[in-house]
Parts: structure tokens; sequence; C-alpha cells
């Protein structure tokens, strides 16, 4: 079985810092690399091609939203995963709209995150 390769786009050290090491005790996910804004985030998946991308929307500068609209344009097959601090009907339905495969809250347990991480790589469609 090969590993899923995830990258995490996150500002805030301490939510970024508890992912990474979330990933990295998990057996079958493998942390392919880390942004803490938009512009690296971009960087990133052209360097890494990672399967999942965990994605703050609330990025400074140029933010998440970006970042997905530039995936869809650019028909990149990466699977995104929103982490945002709230679940709002609006977001769920705005980022259903831009292509996004799952939700998860920056309060979620880790292993709710690493299931959504599982199950969207399993995934075929949205």
């Amino acid at each position: 079985m090969s590993l899923i390769r995830v990258a995490i786009a996150e500002d805030r050290a301490s939510v970024r810092e508890y992912l990474c090491n979330q990933i990295k005790q998990a057996g079958d996910v493998e942390l392919v690399g880390v942004a803490t804004s938009a512009s690296e985030t971009l960087d990133l998946i052209q360097c890494s091609r990672p399967d999942v991308l965990i994605l703050d929307l609330e990025m400074p500068a140029m933010g998440g939203y970006q970042v997905l609209c530039w995936l869809n344009q650019e028909n990149i097959p990466t699977k995104v995963i929103v982490l945002s601090p709230h679940r709002e009907r609006w977001l769920v339905r705005e980022t259903e709209r831009l292509g996004v495969w799952g939700i998860i809250t920056k309060d979620q347990p880790a292993d709710q995150i690493l299931n959504v991480v599982r199950s969207v790589q399993k995934s075929t469609a949205v």
C-alpha cells in the first residue's frame, strides 16, 4: 500500500505543529511539505504534488480561496481539505463550489483528521 502524500498550509505555528506531529505518527500518511502562506502553498504544490492538501482559508495576504481558484484553473489533481476554525453552512456551500473534498475544524481530534484524510484519498468523486 502506498503512503498518502499530504501537504499542510497553515499560518498558525501551534496548529501547524499539531497537524505535522499527528501526520508523522500515522503509518499510512507521509508529510511532503508545509507552507505558511498562500504563495508558499502554490510553490509547495508545484514541487511536491501532494495527494491531499490541508488548507487554511484564512492565511495572510493572498488567502486559501485564491489557492483553491488556482488549483481549479490549473487543473491540479490534489484533493483539498479545508482547515477552518468553524463549520458554517455558507462555508460548506462555498468550498463545495470550489471543489473542496472535505472540511475539518482546527479543534478536531487527530484521529478524526486522519480519518478525513484517508477517506478523501479513497474518494473518486466529490
